[in-house]
């Protein structure tokens, strides 16, 4: 391969990650495609090897494959296959010898750019074979692989640093986002993910890099804010430091526990999966946790003009009407611009409303989203379209002990995001967003509580969300009301009738 590319064309094919990851979630039912299988025990010199037209779900792991395989003495599949064949998917048990295994495919992996691979990563396994398990993550970076996790769920995540290095076993997916060869610029030449990758040496272990003080930094210079490779990791510990902050700092905050059975019985009524089988399916229990603590606290009726904030193709104004009797109102900065019937387009902290246009809004996995001062525009544009005794509801309100941003780099370098100065940077692959806020306490009080005007706060801690589902993850929820003469029905008795006539209560 003798392409020149330039940095632009480099973070295009970056950029197609965050494409391969939606693919990932979509793609629900099973296809067939072509797997190659490869084992590799460590007592062994040589491998096994087969190729098979399988039918899987493309988040499977394993891969459903037979044991039709044949020996060969060799780690190296291109020695195997002189001519190359058509793979959709690689998958690997070479448990320490994987790095040989890359070592010995290259040419395989250039043939087939677009095949998906899956292999288990064990830090343990790969030291005791003689190579740096560190070391090798960061070469798959620089050889173009985006690196996720499926999860226990099947659930495709992203998966940080202390992860792959903790000796337990990581079910990984790799996709490759980059080419393998490639020329450069001097001026490019700072990033080492820009510069042509070296093959893995089999006949030593693998040296240990010295790297600035920041490893992360040094893949992404692009990022000037201090950063921290993987995900922000929600944890019972960081939610009771995040409570405490908050108590301290004098902001109304409370335990929140969710009526499993009410909730079931919201989502039965709700039909998501008769009427919305497309939406969310890999993540539907949260999803709908969400709807269902907000409708609880906001307490909505058929006396609500509602606005679901940054909506796209939710159902859920559609629900809340159906169930609640409310006007709704969607809004999100892909519609057209101006109130076009039901739909407002254009920016949520500047809408094209009139003053006290709404009683209610809501916000599900989106107020992180607002990027810059977005967030402090939208509180205050709050103040100002809310009627009074009228409240937003944001959940979940991503909350950590540190104030931190996620991205996923293979989005966000291309779109060249800018970050909050003050803010860490969690890097995390394959999780195909380009903004993602987590407060912490002082961020609480400096970015939201000093823009109120007025209103006021109340934060709820939800101890719970894991009795619904082990995949919900929502720890907090954000009640912001306006002052007022509160309108009709508005309590909790005839907020429990309006669910007892819609018939989530029986």
């Amino acid at each position: 391969m003798s392409d020149i590319l330039t940095v632009g064309e480099i973070q295009n094919r970056l950029f197609e990650y965050a494409g391969f990851k939606k693919e990932l979630k979509i793609k629900h039912n099973q296809q067939k495609i072509t797997v190659l299988h490869v084992v590799a025990e460590e007592a062994k010199t040589k491998i096994q090897v087969s190729i098979q037209e399988v039918y899987a779900n493309i988040n499977t792991f394993p891969l459903p494959i037979n044991d039709r395989l044949n020996e060969f003495e060799t780690y190296s599949l291109d020695e195997v296959f002189v001519e190359i064949p058509r793979i959709d998917a690689i998958s690997i048990e070479a448990q320490g010898v994987t790095p040989i295994i890359f070592n010995g495919m290259q040419k395989l992996l250039d043939q087939n750019p677009h095949a998906s691979i899956y292999m288990s990563f064990n830090s343990s396994r790969i030291q005791n074979a003689g190579f740096h398990p560190k070391s090798f993550a960061y070469n798959l970076l620089t050889m173009g692989f985006g690196i996720t996790k499926i999860d226990e769920y099947g659930q495709v995540c992203a998966v940080s640093e202390e992860e792959l290095l903790t000796g337990t076993q990581v079910n990984l997916t790799l996709k490759r986002v980059i080419q393998r060869e490639f020329n450069i610029t001097k001026k490019e030449e700072k990033n080492p993910i820009f510069r042509e990758v070296k093959p893995i040496d089999i006949e030593k272990p693998m040296a240990v890099v010295t790297k600035p003080k920041s490893d992360f930094n040094y893949y992404h210079p692009e990022i000037p804010n201090p950063q921290k490779q993987g995900g922000v990791i929600h944890n019972p510990d960081s939610q009771e430091k995040v409570f405490q902050g908050l108590v301290n700092l004098g902001i109304d905050v409370e335990n929140y526990e969710v009526d499993v059975q009410e909730y079931r019985q919201y989502f039965q009524n709700a039909r998501y999966v008769q009427d919305f089988p497309d939406y969310y399916s890999f993540n539907l229990p949260e999803k709908t946790l969400e709807h269902y603590i907000a409708a609880k606290l906001l307490q909505l009726n058929d006396k609500d003009i509602y606005i679901d904030i940054a909506s796209q193709h939710s159902p859920t104004p559609e629900i809340y009407h159906r169930l609640f009797g409310v006007k709704a109102y969607l809004q999100d900065l892909d519609y057209p611009h101006g109130l076009n019937g039901n739909k407002i387009g254009g920016d949520a902290a500047n809408m094209p409303v009139a003053d006290g246009f709404a009683t209610k809004m809501a916000l599900h996995c989106s107020f992180e989203h607002f990027e810059n001062g977005s967030d402090q525009g939208f509180i205050q544009e709050v103040s100002r379209i809310l009627k009074p005794g009228g409240a937003v509801c944001i959940t979940p309100f991503y909350l950590f002990d540190e104030y931190a941003i996620q991205t996923d780099p293979a989005v966000s370098i291309p779109q060249r995001v800018k970050f909050d100065d003050d803010a860490t940077v969690y890097c995390a692959y394959g999780w195909g967003n380009r903004h993602g806020r987590f407060y912490d306490p002082d961020h609480v009080f400096s970015r939201v509580c000093q823009n109120l005007k007025g209103m006021k706060i109340k934060i709820y801690s939800i101890t719970n969300a894991k009795q619904v589902d082990p995949s919900c993850y929502v720890q907090f929820a954000a009640l912001i009301t306006k002052s007022g003469a509160a309108e009709p029905l508005n309590n909790a008795e005839q907020y429990a009738h309006a669910l007892t006539s819609s018939g989530i209560i029986t």
